[in-house]
């Protein structure tokens, strides 16, 4: 099991950094901490990071592809920089609930195994520019429960539904 564990008001600046193959989380940020992890890659972990309570993570150019459930996962009144990372081949590539903020522009969730990006509960995903979701089992973009996905420009194609929102997502 290799991951990092960040909580309490910590800080990491771990640009470049490897977590790939984690048996549980590659990277987890909770409780007011910031990282930095930017170019690195927590690809083939359960999940490849989990941002919670009052937590900044910037994941951009990072890879967190194949995870068994989800590749970024927020949860809670976080921000996630995610520009122009890949969750591909994830269960759920992106995900944002209750009120996290996940800036995802120029990413790429292809081939997740359930949904490529899912904003539930409240929670916000920027999923613009050229940001692509092909190929995803069921949902391409999927918002529940006042969830929102602002998608201009974005890419979603060959999903069993291309785009789903319900319970005023």
């Amino acid at each position: 099991e290799r991951n990092c564990d960040c909580t309490q008001l910590s800080d990491v600046w771990a640009p470049g950094s490897v977590w790939n193959g984690a048996g549980t989380v590659g990277f987890r940020a909770s409780t007011g901490s910031r990282a930095m992890l930017e170019n690195g890659s927590a690809d083939n972990c359960l999940s490849g990071v989990a941002a919670g309570a009052s937590v900044s993570v910037n994941v951009d150019t990072f890879s967190a592809q194949n995870c068994s459930l989800i590749g970024i996962d927020s949860t809670g009144s976080c921000s996630v920089e995610a520009y122009e990372s890949n969750v591909s081949g994830s269960h759920i590539g992106l995900r944002a609930r209750l009120g996290a903020m996940v800036y995802a522009e120029n990413a790429i969730a292809n081939n997740c195994t359930n949904m490529s990006v899912s904003a539930e509960g409240g929670g916000t995903i920027i999923f613009n520019n050229s940001a692509i979701a092909n190929n995803a089992k069921n949902e391409g973009l999927f918002a529940s429960g006042g969830g929102v996905i602002v998608a201009n420009g974005a890419t979603v194609t060959g999903c069993d539904i291309n785009l789903r929102a319900n319970l005023g997502g």
